[in-house]
């Protein structure tokens, strides 16, 4: 139902913010191993392996934060940036 719709978008956003932290702390250390040791790729090219370490630690970083930013709108009240009543409500208002 309704009713359940906007909680459960809620724990889900939760849920997934808190795996999207996990995977960006350990690829900050994943980069941070591969930085400290000068770990190299060992290819025709040889490079530094903490370059392109560094893609996936901003890419889980901004996945993080954009998780983070609709886990705190769906928690929100509507008068602080939250739906009235979620997808739900927007779909039962739109005409058929």
């Amino acid at each position: 139902g309704s009713r359940l719709g906007r909680p459960l978008d809620a724990a889900t956003a939760a849920i997934a913010t808190v795996a999207a932290v996990v995977t960006a702390w350990l690829s900050a250390s994943f980069w941070h191993d591969a930085w400290a040791t000068g770990e190299q790729d060992w290819g025709m090219f040889s490079i530094q392996l903490w370059i392109p370490y560094l893609s996936l630690l901003v890419g889980t970083i901004l996945l993080a934060a954009i998780l983070a930013l609709r886990t705190l709108l769906l928690v929100l009240p509507p008068a602080w940036g939250g739906q009235a009543g979620g997808a739900d409500a927007q779909a039962e208002e739109q005409p058929r």
